[in-house]
Parts: C-alpha cells; structure tokens; sequence
C-alpha cells in the first residue's frame, strides 16, 4: 500500500470531483461504485423507441438531475470546461411556474444547462481517466495502524492511506456500524452525528413518450408549487435538437413518493399513470395518454437539511490516515453542492496526510 493511495466510495458527483482532484494532487486514487454507472442522480436513461418507418432509435432521457445552473466561481469554471469539452450546453434561460395564478414562465434569467447526450454524459467525462471499480458495494470498513481497510460484498478487502465515502448518509452509517459498533469510531463524533441527522426526500421519476405528431408544448419546464403530488414536469426531448418524440419526464413531490417506496413494479406503474393524468388536468389531455412509460424510484432524491460544514473528518487520533464523509448532505442538495463537497474533502483529506 502507497502512502499516497486514497479510496473513494461512491462514483456520484461528489465522489468523482474528489477523486479528480487528489489525483491531480498526485494520489492514487481508486474508486468504488455499487451501481453499474457514475454519477448517481445525474442519470440518463436510453430508451429504445420505434418510428412510423419501423426503424428504431434510442431516445437519452434525464430521469434524475434535469439541468445544472451554477453560481459559485468554481462551479462555472467546472462548466466551462464541461462546456470545451462539449459534454454541456444551454438549454433554457426561463421556465414555467405552475401555482395559484395557473402556469405562467418565472421571472428568472438565469442560464440551464444539460448535458448535450443526456446528463450522465457529465459524470462519464468525469470518471474518463479514474479508476472505478463499478457494481463493487463496499459493506464495511475498519481501522488499521496506520491505514483503513474497506469490505467489499464477496469479502474482497483493500486497504488504502486515506477513504473518502461519498454515498447517501443511510449507505455511508450502514458502512461504518461495524467500526463504531468495535470503537474504531467513536460513536459521539460530530461526523456520525451529522450523518445520523441527515434526511432525504423520496421522488418517483416517469418517464413517458408520445407519438411524432403530437403538438409539442410551449412550455420546455413546470415547477409546480403547492401540488400534493406534482413538483416538475419537463419536456425532456426539447433537450435534443434531433429528438422526434415528445418525451416527458415528471417528478412527484416527497410525499406522493413516500406511499411507493416498497410498491412492487405494476404499483410504481399504476402510480406513474396517475401522476401523468394529475399533469393533463393543467397542462393538457394528451399526456394522460403516453405511448410507453417508466418509472423510477429515487429513495434517496435530495437531502431535506444540510449539514454545517461542506465535509467532515472522523477524528482519527489513533491513526495518521484521514476518513472523510461527503456529498450533498453536507452542502446542498443541489448538484453545485455535491461539487463543491467532493472539493472540499479532498483538501481536508490531502492536508491530513501532508
């Protein structure tokens, strides 16, 4: 084991900006993912659909993080290069408001940007030149003289100078049980304590397409304020300029999706449909009406509260090798926050091993 090597759990934003950046530091950096592809919620999902000629085409559709819109200097530097590489683009400058005064665009003009093969395409240019271990769930992780040791499913061990988990506050206290539960981690570290006090709102995701000839809408995205069960609806297909198919996707608010989270798959469904009859109710009869339609649950869609600080180290008094815990529920719940925690914990954890 290098003094220089350093694991990263979680290959979301949060944990490929970190890995990017101790790489660039000149560590040797590894990345664990449980899933088969990066970025978490900013996700993209092909779908396969067949023209009126009979040939089939794969449609990108953004069921998780629809757009990025930046504000802090080092994020909008991200998005510049994101931008050269021609990974992102603009989409929108306005959207729609659905309230109490009907739909109506906002009174922002700030610019949207997605990326240009569906957003996933952004966590893709980020993991180019890293080293991540994909469909590899990390299970537990325990304290060694000198180093930490992480537990794979299948009990494959690797032991590193320094861990970062970046994954979802539940999956990352589910990581450590076993090292607070044999007192390698003191169980009343502000770190665990700021895990335990992290909650997530729940979101289902409907994807849904519509025949060629159907009129496309004015309108390319609708947050909806004050629904019980809607909180956005976007024209997705409007991000692609050769896209043919109207393609929706829509997102429920926390509390629809708190009745679905052990719903089988004809219950996510059925839940889907009514979501999309809800929509045709304000935004027109045609979307009640898809020619296919999926549905996604995220357990885990955006934190409710954030922590006080961008990461945070496990005190490690008995041992020089840092652990680090970061992502969104550090931050923001936003993919900005995701960013610039990955940043600030490979600083936190590069100046614990200077």
């Amino acid at each position: 084991m290098s003094e220089r090597s350093i694991l990263v759990v979680g290959a979301g934003i949060t944990g490929l900006i970190c890995a990017r950046r101790l790489k660039q530091m000149g560590m040797q950096v590894r990345v664990f993912e449980k899933s088969r592809g990066f970025g978490g919620r900013v996700a993209t999902r092909r779908i396969s659909v067949t023209t009126q000629a009979g040939s089939v085409s794969h449609m990108p559709v953004d069921h998780g993080t629809q757009y990025v819109s930046p504000k802090s200097e080092a994020f909008q530097a991200q998005l510049q290069e994101l931008q050269q590489a021609d990974i992102v683009t603009e989409w929108a400058r306005s959207r729609h408001v659905l309230d109490e005064n009907g739909l109506h665009p906002d009174d922002k003009n700030a610019p949207r940007y997605i990326g240009l093969a569906g957003m996933a395409a952004i966590a893709k240019h980020l993991a180019a030149e890293l080293d991540v271990v994909t469909e590899t769930r990390v299970t537990r992780i325990h304290r060694q003289p000198n180093s930490w040791v992480i537990r794979t499913e299948g009990n494959r061990e690797e032991s590193s100078a320094g861990v970062v988990i970046a994954v979802p506050a539940p999956q990352a206290l589910e990581i450590l049980k076993s090292a607070t539960n044999a007192g390698e981690i003191a169980a009343s570290d502000s770190a665990i304590g700021a895990l335990q006090a992290a909650r997530y709102a729940p979101c289902l995701a409907v994807m849904a397409g519509y025949a060629e000839t159907t009129p496309k809408p004015a309108w390319q995205g609708v947050q909806w304020l004050g629904h019980d069960a809607i909180a956005w609806t976007a024209l997705d297909s409007s991000k692609r300029n050769a896209s043919t198919f109207p393609a929706i996707v829509l997102h429920s608010t926390a509390d629809f999706a708190r009745q679905y989270l052990d719903a089988t798959h004809a219950e996510l469904e059925a839940a889907g449909r009514h979501l999309l009859y809800l929509a045709s109710q304000e935004l027109g009869a045609w979307l009640a009406e898809p020619d296919w339609l999926q549905v996604h649950r995220w357990r885990y869609a955006f934190p409710e509260t954030t922590a006080s600080e961008l990461s945070f180290a496990i005190s490690t008094a008995e041992t020089r090798a840092p652990l680090v815990l970061a992502g969104d529920w550090c931050a923001s719940p936003r993919v900005e926050g995701a960013f610039l925690s990955g940043l600030d914990a490979a600083v936190r954890l590069a100046k614990t091993l200077a």
